[in-house]
């Protein structure tokens, strides 16, 4: 028997320049005597609370608010014709549009067999007075689990998250929409990368070398990485009105 021939293998070259992002916070030795005990702690939490939040913007920024397929108030007009009424409100129907026109252009789901979708508290809680989603929640024995445990979790082929790091648009700057604007995605794998050599990189000098005479300390953190979009075609952006104020 032969060997069929080899099959071609294709790979797409995608390019992007890493960069450096840090933050660093000096303590006095006052604060360092008086300060209550867990004080120290509770500041690393925060600055790896910081480091979280950077790397989220930077791939929101990157690669969530700009390509993909836009889906614009339920349907494909442009932002500038979005007004505040009820009709331009974030609904089931642009979730199941989303999500038909990921597996329209076959985009693979995750290992789980599901898209992520990235909700924003504004948007979940407009999607939550949507009559389909009420129903949902209302027939299925999953729908009641999500609802009396606080959880929006998993329907119609998407598995949510709800975080403020969705993009919001305000009234004005919203690039001629007459209305505050929400972003949601719907991604299916492989939508972006994200480069990151090494794990976030916590430095304490204490004393910090610069003070002569010891006065005080420094607490810093520092990280490289690059987030880029791989293929734009594998995520669906939502556009809409929201309903309360950002």
């Amino acid at each position: 028997m032969k060997d069929p021939d080899a099959a071609a293998v294709s790979v797409n070259v995608v390019s992007a320049v890493m960069q450096q992002y840090k933050q660093w916070y000096r303590l006095s030795d006052l604060f360092q005597k008086q300060s209550l005990p867990g004080t120290k702690e509770a500041l690393l939490d925060r600055m790896a609370y910081r480091g979280a939040l950077t790397i989220d913007t930077i791939i929101r920024n990157s690669v969530f608010s700009a390509g993909g397929s836009s889906l614009v108030g339920g349907t494909a007009i442009a932002r500038t014709s979005m007004q505040r009424n009820s009709s331009f409100q974030i609904d089931i129907g642009e979730i199941r549009e989303g999500v038909r026109r990921l597996r329209k252009d076959n985009v693979p789901t995750f290992g789980n067999g599901l898209y992520v979708g990235i909700l924003n508290p504004v948007a979940e809680y407009d999607l939550e007075s949507d009559s389909s989603w009420t129903n949902y929640i209302t027939y299925t024995d999953k729908g009641i689990e999500q609802m009396y445990s606080g959880r929006i979790g998993t329907s119609f082929g998407v598995e949510f998250y709800v975080t403020t790091q969705a993009k919001t648009i305000t009234d004005g700057a919203s690039a001629g929409a007459s209305a505050n604007v929400v972003q949601t995605y719907i991604m299916g794998n492989e939508f972006y990368g994200v480069v990151k050599p090494g794990d976030v990189e916590v430095i304490i000098k204490d004393p910090f070398p610069g003070s002569p005479l010891n006065s005080y300390s420094a607490y810093g953190w520092k990280l490289w990485m690059v987030a880029k979009q791989l293929r734009s075609t594998r995520m669906v952006r939502l556009e809409d009105v929201a309903s309360v104020d950002l």
